[in-house]
């Protein structure tokens, strides 16, 4: 064992320390070990020291898991937002240009510019109506994206 003298070096070591039988079992351990293996001193006494190697491996497999979990848990997140950019993109991209059909046959309906024979009328009239269906099936589709709080494009100064 250790004697009165190296005692505050054993007890205070950053590293684990552990005092080993020369028929290979574990005799003590300071702290460190302790807090490495998980165990008290007193729990480890007497146990062979392959129990302590296994003990490390399983450690080692276990931190290689989580870290390989942690790594995949942020790729997933990128793509998470990755794709949540995209539908907001998409969604303004295609809802821009359908609001604009839908405001200039409204303007043309109300006979703004001047007069519209029947079939003119008819024909916007179905613009319309098509453009706001299909605005409407965007909004369903990519919708919930944009009332995410991400936004895609930097804010301007004015904003």
């Amino acid at each position: 064992m250790t004697s009165n003298l190296t005692e505050p070096l054993w007890d205070h070591h950053p590293d684990a320390l552990i005092a080993i039988s020369p028929d290979g079992l574990l005799m003590r351990c300071n702290p460190a070990a302790e807090a490495m293996f998980g165990r008290t001193d007193m729990e480890l006494q007497g146990q062979p020291v392959q129990m302590l190697l296994a003990s490390l491996c399983d450690q080692n497999a276990h931190q290689r898991l989580e870290q390989a979990l942690h790594d995949k848990d942020a790729e997933l997140k990128n793509a998470a937002l990755a794709q949540e950019q995209l539908f907001i993109r998409l969604s303004h991209d295609l809802c821009n240009p359908l609001n604009s059909v839908i405001g200039f046959t409204g303007t043309l309906l109300m006979k703004l510019p001047g007069p519209l024979n029947p079939e003119q009328e008819n024909q916007l009239r179905i613009i319309q109506t098509s453009a706001r269906r299909m605005l409407t099936q965007i909004n369903t589709l990519l919708g919930p994206a944009e009332r995410e709080e991400t936004t895609p494009y930097p804010k301007r100064a004015e904003e």
